[in-house]
């Protein structure tokens, strides 16, 4: 669903600029220059106009991250076939860590958040993509299910998409974080 979206806006981006051609290219923008050989010169205001036109198309340049949909291309991903898959919490103040678990189901993807004595806190199918100094597990509001352990500002930050930034502090520890939420997590075994 993501693609799709990048490709209305990428596809809007094209029809702005032709739309920018079309007007800014006429002759009317167009005017003759005082140098010899009388050479017509587009308008400095169609310059900036075109640039700044050129500008959001280029900042989906960070959409060509490479991405993982499964346990094995993710592991590839980050050149570390022993990629721990389960971790525990250990920044909690309530007594109670969350215990995450990345797993494939049905062919995807798979990131699920337990609260100790209490629960699913959330999970979410989606791919998880490298950036230059995290990772970052993606999501539209359709690849997340909020479970009873979570609570109404998780929902309202999470429930339209997001993303969880995982961030790897020594080998066996992680810092996992999303919009209001950071936590610390130790390689688990459970």
């Amino acid at each position: 669903m993501k693609a799709d979206n990048n490709f209305r806006v990428r596809g809007s981006c094209r029809a702005l600029g032709q739309l920018f051609f079309g007007v800014c290219c006429q002759q009317t923008i167009f005017f003759r220059s005082a140098s010899p050989g009388n050479k017509s010169v587009m308008n400095p205001i169609c310059s900036l106009l075109l640039l700044s036109l050129l500008l959001p198309m280029n900042s989906h340049a960070r959409d060509l991250q490479p991405c993982a949909a499964s346990i094995s291309e993710l592991r590839n991903l980050l050149d570390d076939q022993t990629f721990p898959l389960k971790w525990e919490e250990t920044t909690m103040n309530d007594g109670k860590p969350l215990l995450v678990s990345i797993f494939e189901k049905n062919g995807a993807l798979s990131v699920e958040f337990i609260k100790t004595r209490q629960g699913l806190w959330a999970q979410s199918f989606g791919v998880v993509c490298k950036t230059d100094v995290v990772l970052e597990i993606r999501f539209t509001k359709e690849q997340i299910h909020f479970g009873p352990a979570a609570g109404w500002i998780l929902r309202s930050a999470l429930g339209n998409g997001g993303k969880f930034t995982l961030t790897r502090l020594e080998p066996k520890k992680l810092r996992i974080a999303t919009t209001g939420w950071t936590g610390v997590f130790n390689q688990s075994d459970k």
